[in-house]
């Protein structure tokens, strides 16, 4: 009962008005005082003041939402009171109350914006109607004020949403243009030149990406972004990547001003979060539908950065990792319908040739040019007899655990898990068939506590046991 009563007194108080009464006489402050307290239950008078020196203190300590205010007072006056107050930008809403009729005073009342006056003498019932008009006014400002913070706290929820799924879509080669047309109008922004801008954190100093809180990278990126450029962040555990945009022309040193502007974002980074980021730039383009190509580019640009350095694009160059697949890094590539036949001599049945032709561990030349899949391969490749994992591979190459998903199985037509259970697979055909190992032994060596999941593993994938491979490879050698 207590708690009911106590929660409709508080949104009772919350929606309450408040009021400050400026007038010399008296009489007339407690003549409006009651008047007010009569006939409105939600304005509540927090101050009355005597002279327009205490106007000025009274306005800016309780900053009421209406005051009535009387012109003629000693000292400084009513008017003169209230020109101060706007010049110090306080909010509250004045009616003045005044006896007297010259045309200067309207004049400079209507200047500073008062919004109604009182003449004395006057009926109670026009003060009545005086104060009820800039009631409603107030109240109806206050709900516009309320309609528009919530709409700022759903931009505010659904912006990092969009913003991923435009960042994607870019890594996707898909271009989501709908969507940042409408992210555009919903920050009041034009793209007319951007380029993508790929960061990764490096293994040997400060703190992973995985182990800061998004929100603190977004913030510490506001800061030292937001009045100095468009753009949109895509944050993830182990991933950080910009599309910085603007709306002029292109500049006439566009990598001097980004170069500056990044400079200042990883200093930034640094300091809030700990975070040492190197960066790499895409080429710059007047078409949203090319920030893939940009995009593409940031990641052969990266892979020459050193730590905290930042390295633009540059036509024709190409990284170790994308030269060791002989195809080009820059250019995306599409998803296979079916897994490749390039795939399925390195993962399905049979597998003899891989093995026997010296491929053991080697990433087959030919299978993507996507530097994070490569990239996940060879990671695969050398620790594949270690615990790993999806969250882990994607982590320790710098992007999320979902795109690096994705573009295992656009670009392989395999999860991670089916992957990396091939490479385990066929390490372990090479060593049930070319050595006496025990099978714990093999199991333990290719990454798998368990020996008799394992062994289930084992037989689904080659299609017989360790015992099996090995009578049969026995017989082939003596026959």
């Amino acid at each position: 009962m207590t708690s009911t009563a106590s929660t409709a007194s508080n949104d009772s108080m919350a929606s309450m008005l408040s009021m400050l009464i400026a007038d010399d006489e008296t009489t007339e402050q407690k003549a409006l005082r009651l008047l007010v307290e009569r006939n409105f239950q939600d304005i509540h008078v927090v101050a009355i003041a005597r002279n327009g020196i205490e106007l000025v203190a009274m306005a800016q300590e309780h900053e009421p939402d209406m005051a009535i205010v009387d012109i003629s007072m000693p000292g400084m006056s009513g008017l003169e009171a209230i020109e101060l107050l706007r010049h110090m930008h306080v909010k509250t809403r004045f009616i003045i109350n005044t006896a007297y009729g010259e045309f200067e005073f309207a004049k400079k009342a209507i200047g500073l914006k008062v919004d109604d006056y009182i003449l004395k003498p006057q009926r109670q019932e026009l003060t009545i109607d005086t104060i009820r008009k800039l009631r409603d006014a107030i109240y109806e400002e206050k709900a516009s004020q309320e309609s528009q913070r919530q709409v700022i706290e759903v931009i505010k929820r659904i912006e990092p949403v969009l913003e991923n799924e435009i960042m994607f879509s870019i890594f996707l080669n898909a271009p989501a243009e709908d969507s940042f047309i409408q992210y555009c109008d919903m920050r009041a922004s034009r793209f007319n030149v951007g380029a993508v801008v790929s960061l990764l954190t490096l293994l040997s100093d400060g703190p992973r990406l995985f182990q800061i809180d998004a929100s603190l990278v977004r913030e510490s990126l506001n800061r030292s972004l937001h009045s100095r450029c468009s753009y949109i962040a895509s944050v993830n555990v182990s991933s950080l990547c910009l599309l910085v945009f603007q709306e002029g022309s292109v500049l006439g040193d566009w990598e001097a001003w980004l170069s500056d502007l990044l400079t200042v974002a990883l200093d930034s980074l640094r300091k809030d979060t700990g975070l040492v980021l190197k960066a790499g730039v895409g080429g710059a383009y007047r078409q949203f539908t090319e920030m893939p190509k940009s995009y593409h580019e940031s990641l052969v640009a990266l892979q020459d950065s050193a730590q905290g350095s930042i390295r633009f694009y540059r036509e024709g160059s190409a990284p170790a990792m994308a030269q060791a697949s002989g195809s080009s890094p820059t250019s995306p590539s599409s998803a296979p319908t079916e897994l490749s036949s390039a795939a399925q001599q390195a993962l399905a049945l049979p597998l003899e040739l891989a093995f026997e032709n010296g491929a053991d561990n080697a990433v087959p030349a030919g299978l993507t040019d996507n530097l994070y899949v490569l990239s996940a391969m060879r990671r695969i490749a050398s620790m594949y007899g270690e615990p790993l994992s999806l969250e882990s591979v994607a982590a320790e190459i710098g992007v999320s655990t979902y795109y690096l998903s994705r573009l295992f199985k656009q670009e392989l037509g395999l999860t991670f898990v089916e992957y990396l259970t091939g490479v385990r697979m066929k390490s372990a055909y090479a060593l049930a068939k070319g050595t006496r190992m025990p099978v714990n032994e093999i199991a333990a060596k290719v990454g798998y506590g368990n020996v008799a999941y394992f062994i289930r593993v084992f037989k689904k994938y080659i299609g017989m046991t360790i015992g099996d491979l090995r009578k049969d490879a026995l017989l082939k050698k003596n026959s």
